[in-house]
């Protein structure tokens, strides 16, 4: 009975010992070296990916896939899904579903309650689930309990925006009146996401301070903006751009850089370093997520899918002509993991630096 207890009591503790090592914690998924390990090696066929391999085929989609847009309709997201809807229909059934509640928590939950063997539902959002992730709006962790297979990376930029009666006709006019009136100028924002990223690191940058004034999404800043509800915000090149050429607002300056597919009016604007400024060194990604204990077959299928869809001339010339532009410069869903825990990591400092978190 003695030798059995030791036993017992050894197997006990190699057991706890190996699942502490197991661990890898926030950080854990470096891509630094030889790659991240993703969270689907543990379910699935098991099959390897597109980068080589005997891989299984993968069935996918075996029914209806719901593409669940964290974005309100008409917005840069909205409209980029529902141009890759066309092209997406080749691979199958897919339908655009808008799911803002809890400010996209809701939709969050339930695809990753969702059934990896089938992945009929997946997010297609942008990289400010990842500021929700680290500023605590959701718990639910974006390379660890979903897995990002798709990532779309944007050459637009985001633009700084007023009224268009506001005093203000360049960015200079902007920081002159800030640096003497401090907090006063009304900055629209929706608190703890991508845009606040944007607004916060372009103060820094301008060194300026503003009050932050709680918004929604893209649109609904560009109402407020309208109504002099609000004295400044950002705002993504298409929204920007269709209300610019209106002469609806003022764009005071690009963020990021200058696009290659701007329209005359637009392409007129200067960037923050034309400008003098450092630019904000933070840009948008679009991003599907799907389920994680998935194998490599199914998380190959859906990135085969999105990358045939964006790649498409059609797809191409309708996000030009949307004022999009979104490319997918990755080889398999496995690099497109490694490049989203990497802008996690990015995204986590900078909102460290912020204060955010």
């Amino acid at each position: 009975m003695k030798k059995l207890f030791a036993l017992l009591l050894t197997l006990a503790m190699v057991l706890s010992l190996a699942a502490c090592g197991g661990s890898t914690g926030d950080s854990g998924n470096s891509g630094s070296s030889g790659g991240s390990t993703p969270p689907a090696s543990t379910g699935g066929s098991g099959a390897s990916d597109s980068s080589g391999g005997d891989a299984e085929t993968s069935n996918w989609p075996q029914s209806a896939v719901t593409l669940t847009v964290s974005a309100g309709a008409g917005g840069g997201t909205d409209i980029c899904a529902r141009i890759l809807l066309e092209r997406l229909s080749d691979f199958g059934n897919f339908v655009v579903q808008n799911d803002t509640d809890g400010g996209g928590a809701v939709g969050w939950e339930r695809v990753k309650a969702g059934d990896p063997e089938t992945c009929s539902e997946v997010i297609f959002y942008n990289t400010g689930l990842y500021v929700s992730y680290v500023t605590g709006l959701t718990d639910i962790h974006p390379t660890e309990e979903l897995v990002p297979v798709v990532c779309l990376p944007t050459g637009a930029s985001q633009y700084i925006c007023v009224p268009k009666d506001s005093p203000f006709d360049t960015i200079q006019d902007l920081v002159d009146y800030a640096k003497e009136h401090p907090g006063e100028l009304q900055c629209g924002v929706e608190l703890g996401s991508l845009s606040h990223v944007y607004v916060g690191l372009c103060a820094k940058n301008l060194g300026i301070d503003w009050t932050y004034v709680s918004t929604g999404s893209d649109n609904d800043r560009i109402t407020l903006l309208m109504g002099n509800n609000i004295d400044v915000t950002t705002i993504n090149q298409a929204t920007a751009q269709n209300y610019y050429d209106s002469g609806d607002i003022k764009v005071l300056a690009a963020e990021q850089g200058r696009s290659e597919i701007l329209g005359e009016k637009m392409a007129a604007v200067p960037t923050l370093e034309e400008a003098g400024f450092d630019k904000v060194d933070v840009n948008t990604e679009l991003i599907v997520w799907a389920p994680a204990g998935a194998g490599d077959a199914t998380y190959t299928a859906i990135f085969d899918a999105f990358k045939a869809a964006i790649d498409d001339e059609g797809t191409q010339a309708k996000l030009q002509e949307s004022g999009a532009e979104y490319y997918c410069p990755f080889n398999s869903w496995k690099e497109c993991y490694d490049n989203s825990v990497k802008n996690l990591q990015t995204i986590t400092e900078t909102c460290q630096t912020l204060g955010l978190c």
